[in-house]
């Protein structure tokens, strides 16, 4: 047989770690709650400060709770520019991406601080206490802060393929257009539901997944006139419905709809026009996102705390006492990330720290369990139970999808106590094809191993240092076998012979 020789390239596949060393957000960004920030202390002007943020896909900083709030208080120390503008009509302010200002603002007094027709932009300073003040977008005299999203896809398996992932949720958007009844099919042969935005972050998040016209699950068809969310709970505090003056419901007006022409503000629509698309809604599983380190008996996720069940059912009081017994607080949930953490573990109706009773606090006046009592925040996630004077405390009703509904305080129900976890190097995910163990505590080592018929690509460990960042970039597990581009023979070749030319001869 005449040899011939066959040169071969071959190609080593390496997989990138899903958070190398934890990070998060681009170079000269800081991180906070799924957001980074750039604070810039060069005078400028807000086109040129828009112009800068734009350049690096980003937007000047849209606080939109007093967490986001609170976090550019301590980032900045002058005055900034923020991302607040009545430039598209005059005396209506609008966030720069064209978002209605919620029920949170910081605006000082329009008494004392007037909007005229040259102020246009808004601004934060220690002088007015980082309350937002209107300002003149021409003057070149303020810094400014850039915010995007951060680059932080969940770990596989957190949502299906085809879902995307926000706060515990995944959501698929389909384009096609069709009809209310086909859409549900087609949510529900996937497990899910058309999508219930119960929330001012769930209806966010939609409003910036979607760009066409989308039915959601919100439907009167059972009971003209009355909407609920199509899994037959009720309409909670949180609602986007358009004016019913200008948007009248008919009876053949059954389903509901989000589109831009209405600034994705809830309007009921027919449900037999086949002419929207639709986005579906399943929770994510909560087990595959990256664990804290918590106290004994303790859990929670990256982006919780930590909270410990307690299943024997008590008073309010009773579950306040026990908590407190151990250090730590009846749950105060102040995300959605936590509220779908908390009902993923399964618990049914139960106590959240929440109270308006005496002496902590007066009727309506809602106040959380802690030390200092404080009131609730722009989060909350009130169902369509009223308050009235004899109920003073709050659960977690799994009746109404895990809405807070005011409640009895002496009725028995089961309690979730809550600690704040340790400080620790953000959670690890383990790489594709391989495992981590080990502490995220300061000083701690993590441990990287392969599955079988895999070979490690990096630091084998990892140790947490006392700034809470990790001593080494994520690992990769590539397989013993190369793969092959083969001119006219293909061979396996181990990986230790990858870089190497090979001749195959016939």
């Amino acid at each position: 047989m005449a040899g011939r020789s066959v040169v071969l390239l071959l190609v080593v596949l390496a997989s990138t770690p899903w958070a190398a060393r934890g990070q998060t957000c681009p170079d000269g960004y800081s991180y906070n709650a799924g957001l980074c920030y750039r604070w810039t202390e060069t005078l400028t002007s807000a086109l040129d400060a828009n112009n800068d943020c734009a350049s690096d896909g980003a937007t000047l900083a849209l606080p939109r709770s007093q967490d986001e709030h609170d976090y550019l208080t301590g980032l900045i120390s002058e005055t900034v520019l923020i991302g607040i503008t009545d430039y598209y009509h005059e005396g209506t302010w609008k966030y720069s991406d064209g978002t209605e200002i919620g029920a949170f603002n910081k605006f000082l007094p329009e008494a004392d601080y007037p909007n005229t027709g040259r102020i246009d932009c808004v601004v934060m300073s220690k002088d007015d206490s980082y309350m937002w003040k209107p300002s003149s977008c021409s003057q070149e005299q303020y810094g400014y802060v850039c915010q995007k999203d951060a680059v932080m896809p969940p770990p596989p398996l957190v949502c299906p393929d085809g879902y995307s992932y926000n706060a515990g949720l995944c959501y698929r958007w389909t384009e096609t257009l069709t009809s209310a009844l086909d859409a549900n099919n087609d949510c529900a042969s996937d497990g899910a539901t058309l999508a219930l935005p119960r929330s001012q972050d769930e209806h966010d998040y939609l409003t910036g997944l979607i760009s066409e016209t989308v039915l959601i699950g919100i439907t009167d068809v059972l009971e003209e006139g009355t909407w609920k969310y199509s899994d037959d709970t009720e309409i909670g505090a949180f609602s986007k419905f358009l004016s019913e003056v200008d948007h009248p419901n008919t009876a053949t007006i059954d389903c509901v709809v989000m589109s831009k022409d209405d600034s994705y503000n809830w309007k009921p629509s027919s449900c037999s026009q086949e002419q929207y698309g639709y986005v579906c809604q399943k929770d994510g599983d909560m087990t595959k996102l990256p664990q804290l380190e918590c106290p004994d008996g303790y859990t929670g996720v990256e982006g919780t705390k930590c909270y410990r069940v307690v299943s024997e059912p008590a008073s309010a009081i009773a579950a306040l006492a026990e908590c407190q017994a151990e250090g730590a607080d009846p749950v105060l949930p102040t995300s959605d990330l936590e509220h779908y953490y908390l009902k993923s573990l399964g618990l049914g109706t139960h106590w959240i720290g929440v109270t308006d009773s005496a002496p902590r606090s007066t009727e309506g006046n809602w106040v959380y369990l802690t030390t200092d009592l404080p009131a609730l925040g722009s989060f909350n996630r009130w169902g369509s139970t009223a308050n009235t004077d004899d109920l003073d405390c709050v659960a977690m009703d799994s009746a109404e999808a895990y809405q807070w509904a005011p409640t009895y305080c002496l009725d028995d129900l089961a309690c979730v106590c809550q600690k704040a976890p340790p400080d620790q190097c953000p959670p690890l995910a383990a790489p594709e094809n391989g495992a981590v163990s080990g502490s995220s505590l300061p000083e701690g080592v993590a441990t990287f191993t392969c599955d079988e018929g895999y070979n490690l690509d990096g630091a084998s460990t990892t140790t947490c240092q006392a700034d809470l960042s990790w001593s080494d970039d994520n690992p990769t597990c590539n397989s013993e076998f190369c793969m092959c581009v083969c001119v006219s023979a293909c061979v396996y070749v181990h990986m230790y012979e990858c870089n190497v030319m090979v001749s195959v001869t016939e």
